[in-house]
């Protein structure tokens, strides 16, 4: 967001109101109701230009495209973050992996979920 300093967690006490006016409603599902875009859905899933990508809410620095790779998910991927200390990292449960048809892990912005 615009008037969050870059890297800091975003206001966890922020209405879900003023959240849904700030992001687009696939966002604000991802980013404040722990949702997952469809697989080959996403505007990024299949992006192979130089960057790095962001938290939408807080601009942090979460993974590199040098690090990208295609996993045939449907899902961006990546073999690394840009700092380890940001991300968490979920083992999918079977039911999970099942419904998704993926590997075996996702992950977490851990400050957006307030994960230490």
């Amino acid at each position: 967001m615009p008037n969050q300093p870059e890297g800091q967690p975003p206001n966890q006490g922020q209405a879900g109101d003023e959240w849904k006016q700030k992001l687009t409603k696939e966002q604000y599902h991802v980013t404040r109701e722990k949702g997952t875009e469809r697989a080959f859905s996403g505007a990024y899933w299949n992006t192979h230009d130089p960057g790095v990508y962001q938290c939408v809410c807080c601009g942090a620095r979460l993974f590199d495209s040098k690090s990208k790779f295609d996993s045939g998910t449907g899902w961006p991927s990546f073999s690394e973050p840009v700092d380890e200390k940001n991300i968490k990292t979920i083992n999918v449960n079977e039911a999970e992996e099942k419904w998704y048809n993926t590997a075996n892990a996702k992950t977490q912005y851990k400050k957006l979920w307030g994960v230490a």
